[in-house]
């Protein structure tokens, strides 16, 4: 059996290292009621150092995924272009993802029918379904030319309808989602309190914290990576008044100076103390940098031989 090692690089996603805004194409199949929005671009992830750290610590060359590739035709270290995931709950149930790459929609096609799946067209669209597993049915995938579309079967479906008609993202989100896309190589906008998201995390002192009045304050926040020889980490947080603004920016401060005296890594020290913040009416923007070797040892994990296929990356 193939397992699916190639979904392994979409966590790659957060190493991207060029700032070219996000594909039009790709933004128009985000739903206009969307809370979190997250993306990267994946066109110059070839020339990034930790993006390279990275994949030289998967087993990218043995025989399993070079399998995957020659029964699907898709090499995610070259065909894998930009990567857009868009949910209307923050709970990730009506998720979409949005792919853009190369796709040999022939051997994708005979490979779901091979296994069971059924395809069939929609739209301007393929859609793919694999086979149900105790009576539920399973993610659906659509191809859409040189985009691919992931998620549950009534999302897809909405996706390929915006394709004609889709109501447009609101002129301020969208205006952040470009601000977000240029500035980082990975990103995420939400227009949601990150108290909203609570839910998601099991640690009841996590989501406890979620949950406190500082983090209903906020109301949304654009945030992003960007790689270089220094790794930078940044955005900005909208509150609800300038006094909440004030407030968060104290706080951060004094759980920032905490965690640099206590911190058992150097690099997440380092990480610390390089935080800057800075409370501009109701927005809180912040900054931190550290070293690329730091921010590896940060990941647990050593250089190995590097095994990429270098590709020069193409522009939008």
């Amino acid at each position: 059996m193939i397992r699916p090692t190639a979904l392994c690089l979409l966590a790659l996603a957060v190493v991207a290292p060029a700032m070219l805004a996000v594909d039009a194409s790709m933004l128009h199949l985000v739903m206009g009621d969307a809370k979190v929005i997250t993306g990267a671009d994946f066109d110059n992830l070839r020339n990034s150092p930790f993006g390279q750290h990275m994949l030289a610590t998967m087993n990218l060359e043995g025989k399993e995924f070079q399998s995957f590739i020659a029964m699907t035709g898709f090499d995610p270290r070259l065909d894998l272009r930009e990567v857009v995931v868009a949910s209307s709950s923050v709970d990730g149930q009506k998720a979409v993802a949005i792919i853009r790459g190369t796709f040999d929609e022939g051997k994708i096609v005979a490979l779901a029918v091979e296994h069971g799946g059924t395809v069939e067209a929609y739209g301007s669209a393929k859609l793919i379904t694999g086979p149900s597993k105790a009576g539920h049915a399973g993610p659906v995938i659509g191809l859409m030319g040189g985009l691919m579309l992931a998620g549950q079967e009534e999302a897809v479906m909405a996706a390929v309808d915006r394709a004609q008609n889709g109501k447009p993202l609101a002129a301020d989100v969208a205006a952040r989602v470009q601000s977000a896309s240029t500035s980082y190589h990975a990103w995420v906008v939400t227009t949601a309190s990150p108290a909203e998201l609570a839910g998601r995390f099991q640690n009841p002192n996590v989501s406890g914290a979620m949950k406190g009045d500082l983090m209903q304050a906020i109301e949304n926040v654009s945030a992003g990576v960007r790689f270089g020889a220094n790794v930078e980490m940044g955005g900005e947080a909208t509150t609800r008044s300038d006094k909440d603004a004030t407030a968060l920016t104290d706080v951060v401060r004094f759980l920032v100076q905490m965690a640099s005296s206590n911190a058992p890594n150097a690099g997440l020290g380092s990480l610390a103390q390089s935080l800057q913040l800075n409370a501009q009416g109701r927005v809180v923007k912040f900054m931190a940098s550290i070293p690329e070797s730091d921010f590896e040892k940060l990941f647990g994990t050593g250089r190995g031989p590097l095994r990429m296929r270098a590709r020069p990356a193409v522009a939008k």
